[in-house]
């Protein structure tokens, strides 16, 4: 069985913990910190779902994906394939929150089979931890 690669990124979010959760889980709105995509689902995030991420403008699905965990303002965890390798297993990524001072710990995890090109997008989620802040703070 192939070594899944699992990557760890923390960041306190001066937001409170609700803030930052209501930032993550948008649904049907254009998400900054998320390469300018918006998540959507059918029936909202729910566990054993399926969500999908999709250009600005509608015309790309850049991701897909199932949520497998669901737990309202503590945890996140979804299922991801990308797009452009839709032929390799899905990719796991996890968002966990708790509250500390000076506002929200956000941890995002990511578990991907090493080697593979979906392990190498995996480590987008840089960009996802250094532009969320941002958008909670807007959210205030």
């Amino acid at each position: 069985m192939a070594e899944r690669k699992r990557q760890v990124w923390k960041v306190v979010i001066d937001a409170p913990i609700d803030v930052v959760w209501g930032t993550i889980v948008k649904t049907d709105e254009v998400l900054p910190f998320l390469f300018v995509a918006t998540c959507q689902t059918e029936s909202g995030l729910q566990v054993s779902r399926p969500m999908r991420m999709v250009s600005n403008d509608g015309k790309y699905v850049i991701a897909y994906g199932q949520v497998l965990e669901f737990s309202p303002p503590t945890r996140f965890s979804h299922a991801i394939n990308f797009s452009m390798a839709s032929d390799e297993p899905p990719a796991k990524t996890t968002y966990e929150l708790r509250e500390v001072a000076g506002g929200t710990e956000l941890t995002l995890i990511s578990e991907a089979l090493a080697a593979t090109k979906t392990a190498k997008m995996a480590r987008s989620e840089q960009f996802i931890v250094d532009n969320i802040k941002p958008s909670s703070r807007q959210a205030n």
